[in-house]
């Protein structure tokens, strides 16, 4: 495993890090619900 140098990477990397964590979690919880809806709604409908 490669670990971060010391110098002010970690700083730099961690936040990129928080946010693409942040965006991937909205964006899963966006999807999950969107598909839910439209199961739920098009349920009817051989959307599928």
């Amino acid at each position: 495993m490669l670990r971060p140098a010391a110098t002010g990477q970690p700083s730099l990397i961690i936040p990129l890090l928080h946010r693409q964590l942040l965006l991937g979690w909205e964006v899963f919880v966006t999807e999950s619900f969107g598909k839910y809806a439209a199961h739920s709604t098009s349920r009817s409908r051989s959307a599928y």
